[in-house]
């Protein structure tokens, strides 16, 4: 009799801790307005819907910050379920939804005093850019990127966990003449730092596509965790969840 007791008192809790769902963790560095401050009442649109779908699984959904690096590493580890906002390319062998959580292109920004336009590779070479560390923008860039790393009057490789704050500190401080950013973010966050009107952009660099939350190769569900997250999309669009989301990041839906 007490091991039938013992038996059924394991099997509820199983049943309990499965009712509840896993924990899913989703990393990154500051993107607002795709994923902003974890305290903040607006944690970001990517981050929002993610709770949301996830939330109607039965599922809890933690957001950190973490250098994007770090956050690919430990994702890869199986350390982190998810990143926010990547290209396919940008880790080729994570597990991918169906459908992306928006359309993202990258500009080249400059001070509104700057007459520099960019006009291709070779139009860089008279400049210091700004970049992120580990972002994919595109194989030119990456290449030039890539070939003068070292030299910091062409290229200033930034980290951390509010790597554009950074980038646009120092361009209006004249330690950079330009950088690279998604026009949403650079310009969100400009506007919060209450310099948007002393900047402009001085050119698409690459052209808008799909960006996602990406769940790690290394967690057993990531599968399972990519269609909820995708067939979540769906039923939020249908419902006109998705653009109540939106609405709060002054963004509309991308489709």
């Amino acid at each position: 009799m007490k091991k039938i007791a013992i038996i059924a008192i394991i099997g509820l809790i199983l049943i309990s801790g499965k009712a509840k769902g896993e924990q899913i963790t989703l990393a990154s560095d500051i993107w607002c307005p795709f994923n902003c401050a974890p305290d903040s009442s607006e944690q970001g649109y990517m981050v929002e819907i993610a709770k949301t779908v996830f939330k109607k699984s039965g599922h809890d959904v933690k957001y950190i910050l973490m250098p994007f690096a770090r956050a690919i590493k430990e994702s890869r580890e199986g350390k982190v379920t998810a990143l926010i906002g990547v290209y396919k390319e940008d880790v080729p062998d994570f597990i991918f939804p169906k459908n992306e959580l928006g359309m993202l292109g990258f500009s080249i920004f400059t001070t509104k005093e700057n007459n520099w336009v960019y006009n291709g590779i070779s139009s860089l070479e008279k400049v210091s850019l700004g970049v992120i560390r580990d972002y994919t923008y595109n194989s030119e860039l990456v290449d030039y990127i890539n070939k003068n790393a070292s030299n910091s009057k062409k290229i200033q490789v930034i980290h951390g966990e509010n790597p554009v704050d950074i980038n646009i500190k120092k361009l209006l401080a004249g330690r950079l003449d330009a950088t690279i950013e998604t026009e949403q973010v650079f310009l969100y966050n400009a506007m919060k730092l209450g310099v948007i009107d002393k900047i402009k952009s001085s050119g698409v660099a690459v052209e808008p596509k799909e960006a996602y939350i990406a769940f790690s190769p290394t967690v057993k569900e990531s599968k399972v965790y990519a269609e909820i997250l995708s067939n979540g999309i769906d039923e939020l669009r249908k419902s006109g969840e998705l653009s109540k989301i939106l609405n709060k990041y002054g963004l509309k839906d991308w489709r």
